[in-house]
């Protein structure tokens, strides 16, 4: 499948897709390989349909990486089978809403402070602080750290570019870690100074770190993403900000955090706890407005009308003028 194998990539490639999307779509065929036990190329719909059957109900996969493999799949036939629609019954399966977990803002100070080294906590304090994925941050350049307007500047998913928070603390921080470390190229770099640090080790990093300190929750870097919206929202900010902050598409991703946000729940009080309201008075009726003039049904007439009527019959009894006038 080599050769078949870069062609897909390259296809995915010119798609606009990225390197995670592009490892996982790849993964993902491989897989279905294993399970048909030939090439890819000989997918029909009976087979996906199959192929999927066994995914949900033998390995009791969760939607969400149930749509890896669905959307891998259309891909592939969209490359190799353009005019084929073996896909075309299978679409993207519902996944569930959930609270997105989230630690306190004094549990998030205790875990900067207990990270084992300052590069551990110049990664923690910028996941936190600037609410970046764990592959923005550790993607991140030298040159990405602007202090003279206090921004990051951040690649998110989807190659969408935008600026993030840089904090005073979170500056000092990478000035003490780049003076100790003189990082050349990456910010945060592995094993090789010209390739950032993996994902795995960083997440492995956070997690024996909260671990150590007797957290209950199981902290990942995105949990401290979530943190930092929460915090957010509950200090009063604007929906629209975090959401240009944490570099959402649609405002609706970034409104589950209303959901979350403990000290909003707290601030709402039940009709349980308020007092009733005090009876209210009925209102007085008002008095009609006194109209002008004459009553209706009255015979009297107006001082107007009377004064005209007198004119015209006073007209009536002049003498008609005589022709040719007086002689």
């Amino acid at each position: 499948m080599s050769l078949l194998r870069d062609k897909f990539i390259s296809f995915l490639q010119l798609k606009g897709f990225t390197k995670a999307t592009v490892r996982n779509y790849i993964q993902s065929i491989k897989q279905f390989q294993d399970w048909l036990g030939t090439s890819p190329v000989h997918v029909t719909r009976d087979s996906a349909h199959r192929y999927l059957d066994y995914l949900k109900n033998g390995k009791k996969l969760a939607p969400r990486t149930m749509n890896i493999h669905i959307y891998s799949l259309k891909r592939f036939c969209d490359f190799f089978l353009p005019e084929s629609n073996i896909m075309g019954p299978f679409s993207r399966m519902r996944t569930p809403k959930y609270q997105p977990p989230v630690i306190s803002a004094s549990e998030t100070q205790s875990l900067i402070n207990a990270a084992p080294n300052l590069k551990a906590k110049a990664i923690i304090t910028v996941l936190y602080s600037a609410g970046l994925r764990i592959s923005e941050c550790l993607n991140l350049k030298i040159t990405d750290i602007d202090s003279k307007r206090m921004v990051i500047h951040v690649f998110g998913k989807g190659q969408r570019e935008r600026y993030a928070l840089l904090s005073p603390i979170t500056l000092q921080t990478l000035r003490d870690y780049y003076r100790k470390y003189r990082p050349l190229d990456y910010l945060f770099p592995g094993y090789s100074p010209q390739a950032p640090l993996s994902t795995t080790a960083a997440a492995r990093v956070i997690r024996t770190t909260a671990r150590n300190i007797g957290i209950s929750t199981h902290v990942t870097a995105h949990v401290l993403r979530h943190s930092f919206a929460t915090h957010l929202l509950e200090r009063g900010e604007s929906l629209l900000v975090i959401q240009k902050l944490l570099g959402h598409a649609n405002l609706s991703t970034t409104a589950m955090y209303t959901q979350v946000s403990a000290q909003m729940l707290q601030d709402v009080k039940s009709p349980l706890d308020q007092p009733p309201a005090a009876p209210q008075l009925p209102l007085q009726p008002l008095s009609p407005a006194v109209k002008r003039g004459r009553p209706k049904g009255s015979k009297n007439k107006p001082h107007r009308v009377y004064r005209r009527q007198c004119a015209v019959s006073n007209k009536r009894r002049r003498p008609a003028k005589r022709k040719g006038g007086r002689k």
